[in-house]
């Protein structure tokens, strides 16, 4: 699956929205009305793709975009990915 499809449907699931109805460009705060939801999501991330977020990397965030791009350089940047994702 890829990370980003990965991304999608959970936070399409976390803020109880229709995943149809997301894209890259939703605004967590602006469309989502959500801000504490878009930092469970950004926790959720770091669980699920065992990568660590900084704060203030994770202050940046605003769209889905934003995550799905910051948890695919921490990836990469992993030494060794041994993961079933695909970019």
């Amino acid at each position: 699956m890829k990370v980003s499809d990965k991304i999608m449907e959970m936070v399409a699931d976390s803020h109880g929205v229709k995943l149809a109805s997301l894209t890259p460009e939703t605004n967590f705060v602006r469309e989502l009305d959500d801000s504490v939801g878009a930092l469970e999501d950004i926790m959720w991330c770091e669980e699920e793709f065992e990568i660590k977020i900084p704060n203030e990397e994770a202050e940046t965030i605003e769209t889905v975009a934003d995550l799905i791009r910051c948890v695919e350089t921490k990836l990469k940047q992993k030494p060794l990915r041994q993961d079933n994702y695909e970019f």
